[in-house]
């Protein structure tokens, strides 16, 4: 999913992918105007930019990558809080269907991804990790195992599935396994900042910059 395609006529440094247009060159500003007035300028239009253009899929308002680490369930958890989000609370069918189109986009993607849903403080109590009511599951049809199965002892984790080969007859592509400790990536879901927020910053800035620049002439 994705926003439209965006040309920024700034400094090569600079030209990166944004959700709106931008029409500015460092060569256009009044010769007049201090340097680093024309520096706030640009930067601030590259803060906007890259503002709009960091997470790679983005669905209702919220962005989804991939962790960086290969790890458990609590080191993905770790650096999706870090980076401002939770793992991925799977709210509803339409969000399951986006995140199985968005993450099988690749020539060989692994089997599992970590999800937030986790029953590791109360057994069979299956919980998202950001807090969010249960709305939705996505299981396959024989978990979650977990207590009611004693060789799935400590299956205190979710992940969602991406294997594109059927097995035993059936497509388990998106289907919920719970699962004991092992080493994944997870799915980070983190809300996208309202345009407002980042437009107004911007716009800030450039009458910074313009006041700046009026009361040198």
């Amino acid at each position: 999913m994705s926003g439209p395609k965006v040309t920024m006529n700034v400094p090569k440094w600079a030209r990166i992918p944004s959700l709106a247009s931008v029409h500015l060159k460092a060569d256009n500003l009044p010769k007049t105007m201090n340097n680093y007035v024309k520096a706030a300028l640009l930067a601030g239009v590259f803060l906007g930019s890259v503002q709009t253009s960091l997470a790679s899929f983005v669905f209702e308002g919220h962005s989804y990558d991939l962790t960086t680490v290969v790890g458990s369930w609590d080191q993905a958890e770790a650096e999706a809080i870090a980076k401002g989000g939770h793992l991925v609370a799977v709210n509803s069918a339409a969000e399951q269907t986006f995140l199985q189109t968005a993450f099988n986009n690749h020539s060989s993607p692994p089997d599992y991804y970590w999800i937030g849903f986790t029953d590791a403080a109360s057994e069979g109590n299956w919980v998202w990790s950001n807090g969010d009511p249960v709305t939705f599951r996505n299981w396959a049809p024989w978990e979650p195992k977990g207590g009611s199965d004693p060789d799935a002892a400590n299956e205190n984790w979710a992940i969602m599935n991406f294997e594109n080969t059927p097995v035993d007859g059936l497509l388990r592509l998106g289907m919920w396994h719970d699962v004991n400790v092992r080493s994944y990536q997870g799915i980070i879901e983190t809300p996208v900042p309202e345009p407002s927020t980042y437009l107004a910053g911007l716009s800030a800035l450039g009458m910074l910059g313009l006041s700046a620049w009026r009361s040198r002439k």
